[in-house]
């Protein structure tokens, strides 16, 4: 294993210092006779986006899911992208400048630049289905004066995500939309982030999984993002658990928090290994 940290101000020189997110690191696959890796192997790649409201980033959806992508051949970088006070588009520009960054320097990290993934948990799978619905947006081109299809990310894994304000069975999780929008942020600010009602033909496939009784994000989030991708034609994959609190991340002991035993769910836990399988849909 390779273990890296990024010169922020040379990753992202079109960024303001506010929008500078304040770490990004990489676990990186090391050249190996033995297990045959070799230095020009390309390697797919996993951007890690913890979830927290966009208040905070969560270590429970950041380290111990980056280790499960790296041991299944990946390069997993975790991106602690900036949060309230910080506003929108901050954090996806940082998200889009990463994307950026490891597609035009593919060759020096042996990365493979058609394999490049996000995935995002509840207010990060927000930030990640972003990525992947909203990055042929002027806030992109504009941003980064180049071809928008390389700050796009190939495919999308999305652990019961935050994907819209609207009100569903008398729920939603706005606190995330203030908290990316500021405080006095209405329903007309609102409504551009709604992103069920932002796909199309161009969104990037996607891996969800979400909980039926999901108590703090309704579970109406990830089913009419996937009836959106349905109709746009959009390949997609979901799974829908009957039970499961918010919050699972890994789902077993690994994140386990102490005290909160309801974040260890054997019945969940194999989300990993199926969205492994899904990424796997894409080597050629």
């Amino acid at each position: 294993m390779v273990y890296r940290t990024f010169d922020l101000d040379a990753l992202y020189p079109s960024l303001n210092a506010q929008e500078r997110t304040p770490e990004l690191c990489a676990y990186m696959q090391r050249p190996s006779v033995e297990l045959g890796i070799g230095e020009k192997q390309r390697h797919p790649v996993m951007i890690v986006l913890p979830g927290g409201g966009y208040s905070g980033t969560s270590d429970r959806e950041a380290e111990p899911i980056a280790l499960q992508y790296y041991a299944a051949g990946f390069h997993a970088f975790i991106l602690r992208y900036s949060c309230k006070p910080a506003r929108y588009p901050a954090a996806l520009r940082q998200v889009m400048a990463t994307i950026h960054y490891i597609r035009t320097h593919a060759e020096e990290l042996n990365a493979d630049p058609e394999r490049i993934y996000v995935i995002g948990f509840s207010a990060g799978g927000h930030l990640a289905a972003s990525a992947g619905i909203l990055w042929n947006e002027p806030i992109v081109s504009e941003t980064f004066g180049c071809d928008a299809h390389l700050c796009r990310p190939d495919g999308m894994v999305l652990g019961y995500p935050v994907i819209s304000a609207h009100i569903w069975n008398g729920r939603s999780h706005r606190g995330s939309f203030k908290n990316l929008l500021g405080p006095d942020a209405d329903e007309a600010d609102m409504e551009p982030l709604c992103l069920e009602t932002r796909v199309n033909e161009e969104t990037a496939p996607a891996f969800i999984w979400h909980t039926f009784d999901d108590q703090l994000v309704p579970v109406e989030n990830s089913m009419y993002l996937g009836l959106a991708m349905r109709k746009a034609g959009v390949p997609c994959e979901m799974h829908i658990y009957p039970h499961g609190a918010h919050g699972l991340a890994l789902a077993n002991d690994l994140t386990r928090r102490e005290g909160f035993d309801q974040f260890v769910n054997t019945y969940c836990e194999g989300w990993m290994a199926l969205s492994i399988k899904w990424l796997n849909l894409f080597k050629k």
